[in-house]
């Protein structure tokens, strides 16, 4: 099966390299973030393979981690909105070629050009709603609600989108979707 097999992406360095030597050539960037959409395993490798980078943020998992490899953090905030993380980052005046260890407990991790502290906080419902902050997302959604509440076709089969066959083999609903994206 498909996601057997997939356990590790062969991550491509090459251009990523370039592009954040080109990057850094135009700009001189300070810092480097990568932001992904792949599995904790696979952005693992990214940083085991790319140096460069100064942090990841994952956003893949659903679930809340901080790990780190090859002195680069790499968080993935969960899912949903219910956990996010303050980053501090604390420049330094040169890259070091071996950081000191980082203090994963107390959430400071050392890194060739920064050092990042990570503060988690759990979105729970004893965090007050900010009016300014719903006013804004109010006015973004409008009636966003009730537009996804109507129908918009009617499908004569019943479409197969179960992970285990769409991320498997071609399947009608991946065909529908396919087909409505190309109109």
């Amino acid at each position: 099966m498909f996601l057997h097999s997939l356990h590790r992406v062969v991550v491509s360095i090459v251009s990523p390299r370039r592009t954040i030597k080109q990057s850094n050539d135009q700009t001189g960037a300070q810092l480097i973030v990568a932001v992904t959409h792949s599995r904790g395993l696979n952005d693992e490798a990214l940083a085991r393979e790319l140096d460069e980078i100064d942090i990841i943020l994952g956003g893949h998992d659903h679930h809340y981690y901080v790990l780190e490899a090859n002195h680069i953090p790499i968080l993935n905030s969960g899912s949903d909105f219910q956990p996010a993380t303050e980053i501090h980052v604390h420049l330094r005046k040169e890259a070091i070629a071996e950081p000191p260890a980082s203090d994963v407990e107390g959430g400071v991790y050392e890194g060739r050009r920064a050092r990042f502290i990570l503060k988690r906080y759990d979105i729970t419902e004893e965090f007050e709603e900010d009016a300014e902050v719903k006013a804004l997302v109010d006015a973004a959604c409008g009636d966003l609600k009730q537009r996804l509440l109507q129908p918009i076709g009617i499908s004569e089969v019943e479409l197969d989108g179960r992970f285990e066959v769409v991320r498997s083999r071609e399947s009608n609903f991946g065909n529908f979707v396919c087909d409505a994206l190309r109109r």
